[in-house]
């Protein structure tokens, strides 16, 4: 599998794969919909390598509502001093240093580059920010059981 911008089904996997468009099918339909995620699962030796992108020493963009990372599905707009997020829909200023040209279709012009714009699974190590008040938690488990 190449990562074209959408991650691998053994990274994360739906467990329906056609969703219904309208409310009132959905209650009909009453399918759940889950998503099943394994960010740590095996690589095959065919696959890339899941790439690392630690270019600003600010950590990565993020949306200012959702704190999601940046994405091929992001919108640029404002010749790219605004971004919107593809999970809210929040609309946020654009950091000087990631701002770019856009093309005639409102595309980022450094997109190929940019590996967090053209991949769906992407590594991004935590800033210092981050970590340094950060007091991990004792791991725990959860275990769900649908008997329905």
């Amino acid at each position: 599998v190449r990562d074209k911008g959408n991650a691998s089904c053994r990274f994360m996997r739906a467990t329906a794969y056609q969703v219904p468009s309208q409310p009132q099918l959905t209650a009909r339909a009453r399918v759940p919909l889950a998503v099943i995620c394994c960010p740590f699962a095996e690589q095959l030796p065919t696959e890339d390598a899941i790439v690392v992108v630690d270019e600003r020493p600010d950590g990565p963009v993020r949306c200012t509502n959702c704190r999601a990372f940046t994405n091929p599905f992001f919108t640029w707009l404002s010749q790219c001093r605004r971004g919107k997020c593809n999970l809210c829909e929040h609309t946020f200023e654009v950091p000087l240093d990631y701002q770019c040209d856009l093309d005639k279709a409102n595309q980022r012009t450094d997109k190929l580059y940019r590996q967090e714009l053209c991949r769906g699974v992407v590594d991004h190590p935590a800033p210092a920010a981050y970590t340094q008040d950060y007091n991990p938690a004792a791991p725990a488990a959860l275990f769900a059981i649908d008997v329905s």
